[in-house]
């Protein structure tokens, strides 16, 4: 059975440490950002951080890791959206606003 799961060969291998280095860098990116840390954005909310997880799976899923201790560079075009593009209030609460926050992370990249 094919798995599409960016992380699939890493947990196969017992690379435990190599998936939580992927995971931390990503969410260490994402807090220096500042997207954690302001209640008036949706990436606090349940549909932006299961957006944010969707995002870095298709990322992993287009770049195959090659090196663990280089994949924070997989995440630099975080760093082009507008933080004021993630304000809450202009989201839907839904599947639909799920979408709307993946296409702002996705087009910068």
């Amino acid at each position: 059975m094919r798995s599409n799961a960016p992380l699939r060969n890493l947990y196969i291998n017992r690379q435990d440490k190599d998936i939580f280095t992927v995971i931390i860098t990503y969410l260490d990116t994402i807090k220096s950002l500042g997207w954690l840390d302001n209640p008036d954005l949706v990436t606090t909310k349940t549909i932006g951080f299961l957006a944010l997880f969707e995002v870095l799976k298709e990322t992993l899923q287009k770049q195959p890791i090659e090196n663990v201790n280089e994949v924070s560079k997989y995440f630099k075009f975080l760093e082009n959206v507008k933080i004021d593009d993630l304000h809450k209030g202009t989201f839907n609460f839904s599947g639909i606003g799920k979408s709307q926050v993946k296409r702002i992370l996705k087009g910068s990249s």
